[in-house]
């Protein structure tokens, strides 16, 4: 069934399930939303063939069946269907990573986004990862996951995946060639709370990882840090960024070193979109924390290729980010998941910035120097020297955060970073609730 479905899909066709057989679901089915192609149905009711499609399975199992049928989007078409019932199926179309929304809407993260997706040389990402062993941490995470499938279908002779307790051993046993690195902690309020965890993860499995990609050959290695780590304000920052300070002591070593600032992901189990889908259909109000806090958001598929786009560009430990503009409001992307869902009465609760939450995200810190890349999208900012007594620092706080000494892990993480200035706790500056 899969070669037939894919057999059906148009390069300018985004690849769709279409939710219901109902009358305006056939009807899309014959006569397609540009830019959309259908590949088949889920339904609680029917089963078989409908307008010469497979229904797929029922609608709670929409991972699955986007899955097997390899689809981008979720639609709907026609009146009929609750608020709580959309904003349901839109909690789990971006928990697949899929796009979402109603056949008189676009349905594509542009449309999400207010941009246009990051375009990435696909072919100099390939001739990085074909025929080459790849080892991948963290199969648990969004991006991790997302890019164990990537690699195969770049065409990487083997693809391992260990944790940050089995890199060793993975790394004796395979001697990978590449190295992906994305075992880390990414709760920003966890890390707040226990910063010797977030250090001994973040900091001490990259130097564990590395040392032992080094050890056993390995030609490239790529850190998934985040846009967090310019000029820190949280603890999770501040371990992002001594990450990749512990990445690029490690330059001119024989190994070609990267890390790949990921930005806010807009569809994926645990980000901002699926919770506001889950208050909103749970009919409470969307909760934000801030009027006016603004995030560099992207889809999990072009965090992935900003990866591997880093593989392929990585030298002496480059920091690389995607440049997509100004950052968003996280406001306006409420507004318009909001009216994706076609929700007449949204509020939204503003709750103010926590511990260690920005305002503004950034991309690169005040004192790094940004410089251009073979992608125009792609902007790297080229390590400088090592500050003096950088080595001893780590040591001390890896020992720090191995006794559990929260005070010293935060003092070395300043030391070590004077960047690093905690963002101040804000209450928002008018009305709690908002009415869209």
């Amino acid at each position: 069934m899969l070669a037939r479905l894919r057999a059906r899909k148009a390069p300018s066709g985004l690849p769709a399930l279409l939710i219901g057989t109902g009358t305006d679901t056939r009807t899309l089915a014959r006569t397609p939303h540009p830019g959309v192609l259908p590949v088949g149905f889920l339904d609680d009711e029917h089963t078989g063939t409908v307008e010469g499609l497979p229904v797929l399975g029922r609608i709670c199992q929409l991972r699955e069946a986007a899955r097997t049928a390899a689809v981008e989007a979720v639609l709907v078409s026609g009146p009929g269907r609750s608020a709580m019932e959309l904003a349901g199926i839109s909690e789990a179309a971006a928990g697949a990573g899929l796009a979402f929304g109603h056949a008189d809407q676009a349905v594509a993260p542009t449309r999400l986004l207010g941009r246009e997706p990051a375009a990435f040389d696909h072919d100099r990402i390939r001739r990085a990862v074909q025929g080459r062993r790849v080892l991948v941490t963290g199969a648990d995470d969004p991006v991790g996951e997302q890019l164990i499938t990537c690699l195969h279908a770049a065409g990487a002779s083997a693809v391992e995946v260990a944790d940050r307790h089995a890199v060793e051993g993975a790394c004796e046993r395979v001697r990978p060639e590449l190295v992906f690195h994305a075992d880390l902690m990414h709760d920003l309020k966890l890390a707040e709370h226990e910063p010797c965890a977030a250090v001994a993860r973040n900091v001490g499995g990259t130097h564990r990882a590395l040392t032992a990609a080094m050890r056993h050959g390995a030609e490239r290695f790529v850190l998934v840090s985040g846009v967090e780590a310019a000029d820190p304000a949280s603890v999770l920052g501040a371990s992002y960024r001594v990450a990749e300070l512990t990445v690029q002591a490690k330059a001119g070593m024989g190994v070609r070193l990267a890390a790949a600032r990921v930005g806010t992901l807009v569809a994926t189990p645990a980000s901002l979109l699926s919770e506001l889908a889950r208050q909103a259909g749970a009919g409470e109000a969307m909760t934000i924390a801030h009027p006016n806090a603004t995030r560099y958001f992207m889809t999990l598929s072009e965090a992935v290729f900003l990866t591997l786009e880093a593989a392929a560009l990585a030298e002496q430990g480059e920091a690389f980010a995607l440049d997509t503009g100004e950052p968003t409001p996280v406001v306006s992307l409420a507004h318009t998941f909001a009216e994706q869902l076609r929700l007449p009465q949204v509020r939204i609760r503003f709750t103010g910035l926590e511990s260690g939450e920005r305002l503004d995200d950034k991309l690169f810190s005040g004192g790094e120097l940004r410089t251009r890349t073979a992608n125009p999208q792609v902007w790297a900012a080229r390590p400088g020297p090592a500050p003096t007594g950088q080595a001893l620092l780590l040591e001390r706080l890896h020992a720090a955060a191995d006794r559990g000494s929260e005070q010293d892990v935060r003092m070395l993480l300043r030391r070590l970073l004077p960047e690093y200035r905690t963002a101040p706790v804000r209450a928002p500056t008018h009305l709690i609730q908002e009415v869209l």
